[in-house]
C-alpha cells in the first residue's frame, strides 16, 4: 500500500518537477518493502523499480542495487539446489538426498528456506522406506519422519499409518509362527505379494 501511494504521487509529477529528495524517499520505501517481502519475485520487482526510478530522478540507488545483486546470487544458488534435489530424486538416491536436506534444515534459519525443505525431507524419508529392504531401518526412518512432521507442523499421517501397519504385521506374523500356523502365514504373505511393492507392510 505504501508503494502504491508513493507510486501514484510520483506519477502525478513530471520529470522536471520531481525532486531528488522525493525520488530518494520513494527509493527507500521500495527497499523497505522488498526487505519485508517473502516472495522472491516480488522482492525482485520492487528492487528493479527502486533502481529504475532512482536513476531516472538522480537518487542514490546503491542500497537497492546491492540488495538486488545479493538477491540474484541467492536465486542462482537456489536454482542449483533445486537442480541437485531433482537429480537425487530421479536417481532415487535417498541417503544422499535426505542427508543433503537435513544439512540444509539444520544449517539454515527457517525464515531463509527458499523451499519447504522440511516437507521434502519428510517425503524423501517415506520414499526411502518404500525402496528399503531392512525392516529395522525402515522403522527408524518412519520414526524420524514422524518427528519431523511434529516439529514442523507437517501432516505425518502417512508415516504414522505405515509404522502402525508394520507393527501390526510383525505382531500377527509372530503370533502365527508361535502357533505353527504356517498355512495361514503363507496365505497372508501371498496376499501381500500381489499388491504393489510400495504397499507391502514390510520388505
Amino acid at each position: 500500500e505504501i508503494g502504491d501511494l508513493l507510486r501514484g504521487k510520483l506519477r502525478e509529477r513530471d520529470a522536471a518537477s520531481t525532486s531528488k529528495g522525493w525520488a530518494q524517499s520513494y527509493h527507500t520505501a521500495l527497499v523497505h518493502l522488498a526487505e519485508a517481502a517473502t516472495i522472491g519475485e516480488i522482492k525482485t520487482r520492487l528492487l528493479d523499480e527502486a533502481v529504475t526510478v532512482g536513476r531516472r530522478h538522480g537518487a542514490d540507488v546503491t542500497q537497492a542495487s546491492e540488495m538486488r545483486a545479493r538477491l540474484e546470487s541467492r536465486i542462482e544458488k537456489d536454482k542449483e539446489i533445486d537442480t541437485l534435489v531433482e537429480q537425487l530424486k530421479a536417481s532415487r538416491d535417498w541417503p544422499a538426498l535426505t542427508g543433503f536436506l537435513k544439512s540444509r534444515i539444520d544449517g539454515t534459519p527457517r525464515d531463509q528456506w527458499p523451499r519447504r525443505w522440511d516437507q521434502m525431507f519428510y517425503d524423501a524419508l517415506l520414499e526411502w522406506v518404500g525402496d528399503g529392504r531392512d525392516i529395522s531401518a525402515n522403522k527408524t526412518r518412519l520414526q524420524e519422519a514422524v518427528t519431523v512432521a511434529k516439529r514442523y507442523g507437517i501432516d505425518g499421517t502417512g508415516a504414522v499409518q505405515r509404522l502402525k501397519k508394520i507393527d501390526s504385521f510383525e505382531r500377527h506374523v509372530s503370533q502365527l509362527r508361535a502357533k505353527g500356523a504356517w498355512a495361514d502365514l503363507v496365505a497372508i504373505l501371498r496376499s501381500d505379494l500381489v499388491q504393489p511393492r510400495a504397499q507391502w507392510p514390510v520388505p
